[in-house]
């Protein structure tokens, strides 16, 4: 049994924990795990490590535009999460937008 199980079965919180384990699925390249686990998420219209993780398995999947809409949603959300911040930055300098990657990496500087 891995420790996040065993957070679980002591009552930890459901959300933290099953969105660590789409990071864990995700890494691992389990991509179907991830989706298993997200939709186990309770609330995650109301949630930006929600919108993170899944923009995170968006990205590992290559489907980049899905993952930019939910690096914003988590951003709407709580608009100082630093790894949606650096993870959005990323993704616009990669795809050329250099103007929209320096004002995401600013924001990250001005925290």
């Amino acid at each position: 049994m891995n420790i996040l199980q065993m957070a679980l079965d002591k009552g930890g919180n459901k959300t933290a924990i099953r969105l660590e384990r789409v990071g864990m699925y995700r890494m691992a390249q389990d991509f179907d795990a991830a989706d298993a686990e997200l939709k186990k998420v309770k609330g995650e219209n109301t949630q930006a490590d929600f919108h993170y993780q899944r923009a995170r398995l968006w990205e590992a999947k290559g489907q980049y535009d899905q993952a930019i809409a939910d690096y914003k949603t988590s951003l709407e959300l709580e608009p100082n999460h630093e790894l949606a911040l650096f993870h959005l930055a990323l993704r616009c300098d990669l795809n050329g937008d250099e103007e929209a990657a320096i004002d995401y990496y600013r924001k990250i500087g001005e925290k």
